[in-house]
């Protein structure tokens, strides 16, 4: 995992800024998002055309798999849950799983 393009985000556009992220991904890459203190983080690749493969590590652990409509609405549900009182996030691109 190389991790290249490391931003801090605002928690208020966040998730614009990482849907249009996750939109320019090519298959294997991913972004992954933390939180201030780097405690909790969201990793989401891109697995074929329009699946992503999220990895929750917070509040709560999970992996799932959605598709590229469902996006958007998932991010804003789960920006809420695992960083509620964060105003920045750290927001790193990664290459290549596969």
């Amino acid at each position: 995992m190389q991790c290249y393009l490391h931003m801090i985000i605002s928690a208020r556009s966040a998730q614009k800024v990482i849907f249009s992220t996750c939109r320019r991904l090519k298959i294997g890459d991913g972004v992954r998002v933390e939180s201030y203190k780097r405690d909790r983080f969201i990793e989401i690749y891109l697995i074929n055309n329009d699946k992503y493969k999220v990895i929750e590590n917070g509040y709560s652990k999970r992996e799932l798999t959605i598709s590229g409509q469902e996006l958007k609405d998932f991010l804003k549900d789960i920006l809420s849950i695992e960083f509620p009182r964060s105003h920045v996030l750290y927001l790193s691109e990664i290459h290549s799983i596969i």
